[in-house]
This record gives structure tokens, C-alpha cells and sequence, in this order.
């Protein structure tokens, strides 16, 4: 149960992470919308349906809702039509950045983001601050981290903008 765990809803650094899953945030990825209108409702939403889960371990919970809750922007690299321009580029964990490497992705520009009613609620603890928080929530389908080179070497980024 959550409760026997200090588990920080609101954590600032991941609140910051949120916001980027918003609307006018430019980052290449998926983003809410529809009924979440700001972080909150979506760390609401995310700690009631893992609170009753949640071990103190990392969580992987896939909530299906009846509506639309945003657009999804990771997609098989097969499903990209050949006349879409994808590039390699490189991201850095922020939270990591100067002491993780970086990981090399593919983005798709200029293609339409997918209309999704998944979410994705990924929780866990952070050792190095004793606490217990969302390390991601975002619409769309489940991806694992960068360091998953068979996964992202078979997926890719969707950017709405044309490069």
C-alpha cells in the first residue's frame, strides 16, 4: 500500500517533467489534452489508480480510459510513411545531465501525433533522496528507457513540425 512509503506527489523536478507533456511546451513527444488541463490533474489522476498497487519497487501501469486523454508521439519505425524525413538526434536526461550518457532516438517530422486513451504511470523510488514518486506519466503507449537500443532502434519520435 502507498501509504507505508513516503511517496511525494508534487515532486518538483518531476513536476517540471510533466509540464512538457503539455501543449506549447515544444518538446517532441506525446502530450495531454482533453479532460487534463495541468500536472496536477494528471498526478491526481495517476496516484489514485496506483495507490492501491504501488510496492515501494518500480510500477508499470497502463490506464486505459473511455475518452481521448491526449496524443501519443512514439510509433513503430515500419509505420512511417517514406516520404516523412527522420533523423537520428541525441537527448540527455536532464535530471542525469553530466553524468548519464546520452542516447540516440529517431524523429519522424512533419507527421500527425496519434489521438490515444492510454496513459502511462510509471512510479518508483529515488534512492539518492529516500522518497518514492512518478518517474514519468505521459498519453500514449508504453516505452522504455533509452538504454532499450532494440526497442529504439525500431521506433521512433513523432515531431508535428516540418524539418
Amino acid at each position: 500500500m502507498i501509504t507505508e512509503y513516503h511517496f511525494v506527489k508534487y515532486y518538483p523536478e518531476f513536476m517540471k517533467h510533466i509540464k512538457r507533456h503539455f501543449p506549447g511546451s515544444g518538446i517532441t513527444g506525446s502530450v495531454f489534452t482533453g479532460r487534463f488541463r495541468n500536472p496536477r490533474q494528471v498526478i491526481d489522476f495517476a496516484y489514485d489508480a496506483i495507490s492501491s498497487l504501488y510496492e515501494g519497487r518500480q510500477l508499470i501501469k497502463i490506464a486505459k480510459l473511455d475518452e481521448i486523454i491526449g496524443l501519443s508521439a512514439v510509433v513503430p519505425l515500419l509505420s512511417i510513411p517514406k516520404h516523412v524525413t527522420v533523423r537520428r538526434e541525441t537527448r540527455i536526461k536532464k535530471r542525469d545531465a553530466g553524468r548519464s550518457p546520452s542516447y540516440t532516438v529517431l524523429v519522424a517530422y512533419g507527421m500527425k501525433r496519434i489521438p490515444t486513451r492510454q496513459m502511462v504511470i510509471i512510479a518508483e523510488p529515488l534512492p539518492e533522496r529516500k522518497i518514492h514518486t512518478f518517474s514519468t506519466i505521459h498519453p500514449g503507449t508504453y516505452a522504455p528507457d533509452f538504454t532499450d537500443t532494440d526497442f529504439w532502434k525500431n521506433h521512433v519520435f513523432i515531431n508535428e513540425r516540418k524539418r
